[in-house]
């Protein structure tokens, strides 16, 4: 529900020098945006949605969400942030640009197999997911 919320709602923006330099959205600014559907001067891409996901999946009961930097050792710099959880003890998944997913077991090596699935086409290839301090 908190992803379908997300991404029924959100307008992913970017950044405004491509990524170069990195804009912080604050989850607050970020649901202002989702309530209005103003977007305007909001600069969302992986962090924001994950850093929102973040926020809302602390307020579910038994959710332990965890943001993670998923680094991208093919040297095109496609680094990526994704906020993955487990619910309840063993229903583990995660939220990010793409939507939700479920994942098969929590961690660095489940979330970088399925990433690189992902953006394989982009060229990127995920080694190593790093567990990131919210916020930043």
């Amino acid at each position: 529900e908190v992803a379908d919320y997300l991404l029924s709602r959100a307008k992913y923006t970017g950044n405004p020098l491509g990524g170069v330099g990195d804009f912080y959205t604050h989850p607050e600014r970020m649901q202002w945006g989702l309530e209005t559907g103003d977007f305007t001067r909001l600069y969302l891409d992986c962090d924001s949605f994950a850093t929102w996901a973040f926020a809302a999946l602390s307020k579910v009961p038994e959710c332990a969400p965890q943001l993670y930097t998923l680094e991208d050792s093919s040297g095109k710099w496609g680094h990526h942030v994704v906020c993955a959880y487990t619910w309840e003890g063993d229903v583990h998944g995660v939220i990010d640009t793409n939507g939700h997913a479920r994942l098969l077991s929590p961690g660095g090596e489940e979330l970088c197999r399925h990433f690189t699935g992902i953006y394989r086409s982009l060229g990127y290839t995920y080694t190593a997911a790093v567990p990131t301090k919210f916020p930043f």
